[in-house]
């Protein structure tokens, strides 16, 4: 019986992908699925079926693991969903239309951060590479 992360592994390779293509299609995966999900199921669900691909492809695990975790966290305050929004209108005593107006420099940023991490790898791994 082949698993389904045997099968993506398998689809990756026969759609000819690169790492850093394979790694933008993760991002914005991850980051759609962010603005929908809660972080943890998330991670639980498809966080195992991607990380054999993204081995195959040369993808060091802790890179994939951080990206993983970047992307979920920029989608739980990313509209129209974005569930950290509704506790930051409450603790802030905010209307949500006024939140997400002025939300959206700092998503930029964080996005911007995000790529940096993506395609620079030895801004994640330098201090676990120290360890090792």
């Amino acid at each position: 019986m082949i698993m389904m992360a045997d099968k993506l592994g398998l689809l990756v390779a026969d759609m000819n992908l690169n790492q850093f293509t394979f790694l933008l299609l993760a991002n914005i995966f991850f980051l759609f699925m962010g603005c929908i999900l809660d972080a943890v199921p998330v991670m639980l669900i498809f966080f195992p079926v991607l990380l054999p691909a993204a081995t195959n492809l040369g993808v060091d695990p802790t890179h994939f693991g951080v990206i993983v975790v970047i992307n979920l966290m920029i989608g739980l305050l990313t509209p129209p969903i974005g569930a950290l929004l509704f506790l930051e209108t409450k603790i802030a005593d905010i209307e949500f239309d006024v939140l997400v107006r002025h939300i959206w420099p700092y998503t930029l940023a964080l996005i911007i951060v995000l790529f940096l991490c993506t395609y620079i790898p030895q801004l994640v791994l330098y201090i676990p590479n120290l360890i090792l």
